[in-house]
Parts: structure tokens; C-alpha cells; sequence
């Protein structure tokens, strides 16, 4: 007979015959074996909760620590001011248009090392890096990783 079969067999049987010892105890026993039926009953928990996180971890890919709609929160800001930027770019009637390029490139570069935190991009920079260069970099990093905006 196959060993697997016999072994189902015998938790099959075994199973509810246990769950019935331990219910008569933690019911009609004495406080010490009472006591003892709780632990039989409590240890094997507290082992699968030692050991299970530490197998998973193991086996499974870690759960996203970050919250999706912070996501798409960041990833419409970096639309409204795609759309800004674009906008204000092809006007040449707009009142202190260098100072809004500038402030809106600012907000841009802001929500762009947000979302590269979120996405878990880093980043290569030094203190002579071109701005430009580190948004394409960036920006290349993210559509990699799947952000459209």
C-alpha cells in the first residue's frame, strides 16, 4: 500500500479523535490538565506564527508596501503638470512665463522623485548632474516599471 495513502488515512482518523481529547479536557478536566490542553492546543500556533512569516518570505515575493492610490495620485499630478508644462511652453502671451516654467519644472522634478520613491527607482546623481537629464532618466525609469501619466 502506498505510504501516502496510509498516512492520510491515519490523520484522517487521528484528527477528529484529537480535536475530541482536547475539547473533553479544556471542558470536564481538572485545572492542571485544563492548563495543558490549552498549551497543547496554543503551541502549535504560536510555532506557525514563528515560522510561516520567515517561509514566506522564503517562497512568496514581498507584499507592495505602498498604497496604489498614492500612486495614482502622484501619477495624475505629473499629468496635470505634463499638461501645464506643454501649455504654457506653446503660449507666448502668458505673463511671467519664464517664472511659471520655471516653478512648474520645479513642481514637476518634486513629483517625479516622489514617484520615484513610490516605484522604488533610485537614482544616479551628482552635484554637476544636468536637471534635464536626471527628469529623462527618470522618467525613462518609471515608464519601465509601468507609470504612465
Amino acid at each position: 500500500m502506498n505510504p501516502v495513502i496510509v498516512l492520510e488515512i491515519v490523520v484522517v482518523a487521528l484528527v477528529p479523535v484529537g480535536a475530541y481529547a482536547l475539547m473533553w479536557f479544556l471542558v470536564f478536566a481538572p485545572g492542571p490538565y485544563r492548563t495543558a490542553a490549552l498549551g497543547v492546543i496554543t503551541v502549535p500556533f504560536w510555532i506557525v506564527k514563528r515560522w510561516l512569516p520567515r517561509r514566506r518570505g522564503r517562497l512568496a515575493p514581498a507584499a507592495p508596501t505602498s498604497d496604489p492610490f498614492a500612486a495614482l495620485g502622484v501619477q495624475f499630478a505629473l499629468g496635470r503638470l505634463t499638461a501645464e508644462l506643454e501649455a504654457l511652453s506653446t503660449q507666448d502671451q502668458v505673463f511671467g512665463r519664464g517664472f511659471r516654467l520655471a516653478a512648474t519644472k520645479a513642481a514637476y522634478d518634486d513629483v517625479l522623485a516622489e514617484a520615484c520613491v513610490l516605484a522604488e527607482v533610485r537614482l544616479q546623481r551628482s552635484r554637476n548632474s544636468d536637471p534635464e537629464v536626471v527628469r529623462i532618466m527618470a522618467e525613462t525609469a518609471l515608464a519601465d516599471r509601468g507609470w504612465t501619466w
